[in-house]
């Protein structure tokens, strides 16, 4: 009998533990209120500092539970230039992929995107820790056994403000940011330590300084006299022929180069042998003679305009007709290899004659395709290109041209 009714209490007492400590620990996950207030400019800098300082803390929640937060800020503005933001947290249960580990570091990983700045910001949490601040040990419960006094409607009004001024100055933190500024201060301390003895120990091993200027100078007299005996020597000479002509090579290059990437070049000639011929199976060749400037914008795309003249003949009922053909328009070229480069242009063909029908002016359509040599062939001939066109006239004129680009 005895026996069962020690079981019954033993029973009941873990039951009466039980309860408490599951309704301790239901009021710890209750949400809090976290309020921060400073620069309305800086506030998204301050609320990320704000969440990781809440990510790193270990006095609001308990064991296996780390404050988290349950919303998103709620900003609002609360004076000149300044914003006040609240937000909620609740203690929640860590596990594999939410831990304090993966908090902080997300937190910080968000900080560090942001700009650093020293302005400082007000923070609030409306929930006591556990522990003291600044200690990682519990914080002890003092007793009070002094008989109790009655204490005044004035004097409770008293004591209450100075509750409120305490719980508005309180920054959980404050600590934290000195053990913080203390390791910097250790550290240059350390540093300068260091540099200190670094500097002791060179001047102990330091030699006579008079020594060291002569073994200088006695070193300084060998090199010459090495150096003059192997500048004699055929080989070097050999070597340095060898090496200047390197230099001038590469001198030809960067100059040719230079000249190749120029933004606007005026001096550029063309001649090219013209082959027309049109729907009415007519066909003449000519010589033309063209000048065409061009505008570098990039290694790869350029501009120019052209302007060329040949002469014609075409059968007339009059009998066979010569005249002299102005073209001009505009190119866009593109490099598409080292040396190869395509061309599409657009421009005007005029006629100069009398005879009607013919006289006038036709637009015109190219493409073409060239061929750029690293080096100048002769020292002005700078590329050759083939390009066919089209004339919108009324026999539908087509035009291949192979010729030579000269360039001054």
């Amino acid at each position: 009998m005895g026996s069962r009714i020690l079981s019954l209490l033993v029973i009941c007492l873990f039951a009466l533990i039980s309860h408490n400590v599951q309704a301790s620990s239901a009021s710890d996950r209750k949400p809090f209120k976290v309020t921060i207030e400073g620069d309305s400019n800086k506030i998204k800098i301050f609320q990320a500092r704000a969440e990781y300082k809440m990510a790193k803390s270990i006095q609001f929640c308990r064991g296996f539970y780390i404050p988290t937060p349950v919303k998103k800020w709620s900003c609002k503005k609360s004076g000149n230039r300044k914003t006040r933001c609240t937000t909620d947290y609740q203690c929640k249960m860590i596990k594999k992929s939410f831990s304090r580990v993966t908090e902080t570091k997300k937190a910080k990983r968000k900080l560090s995107k942001l700009p650093r700045i020293r302005k400082s910001f007000k923070m609030k949490i409306a929930k006591l820790p556990y522990t003291k601040r600044g200690l990682g040990k519990s914080a002890k419960i003092q007793k009070n056994y002094a008989p109790k006094k009655k204490v005044s409607r004035a004097g409770l009004k008293s004591s209450l403000r100075k509750v409120k001024k305490q719980v508005k100055d309180f920054d959980e933190f404050e600590a934290l940011e000195r053990e913080i500024e203390f390791k910097k201060r250790k550290a240059e301390l350390l540093r300068r330590r260091s540099q200190e003895r670094k500097q002791k120990m060179r001047e102990e091993i330091k030699p006579d300084e008079e020594d060291l200027v002569a073994a200088k100078e006695a070193f300084a007299d060998d090199e010459i006299a090495e150096l003059d005996d192997e500048m004699k020597s055929e080989d070097i000479s050999k070597q340095a022929k060898e090496a200047i002509d390197s230099v001038e090579d590469s001198d030809s290059d960067s100059s040719r180069s230079s000249s190749g990437n120029k933004k606007l070049n005026w001096k550029i000639v063309t001649t090219s042998l013209v082959k027309t011929a049109d729907d009415f199976e007519n066909s003449v060749t000519s010589f033309e003679v063209g000048w065409e400037p061009r505008y570098s914008m990039t290694e790869n795309w350029s501009f120019r305009g052209n302007l060329s003249f040949h002469s014609i003949k075409v059968a007339t009922i009059a009998g066979e007709e010569s005249f002299s053909v102005i073209d001009y328009g505009f190119f866009v070229d593109y490099r598409f290899w080292e040396t190869i480069y395509a061309e599409v242009g657009i421009g005007q063909q005029k006629w100069n004659t009398d005879t009607e029908g013919l006289s006038g002016s036709n637009g015109t359509f190219g493409i073409g395709i060239g061929y750029q040599p690293q080096d100048k062939w002769l020292g002005y001939i700078d590329r050759i290109f083939y390009r066919y066109s089209t004339v919108g006239n009324e026999a539908n004129n087509k035009e291949g041209r192979f010729g030579l680009v000269f360039s001054f």
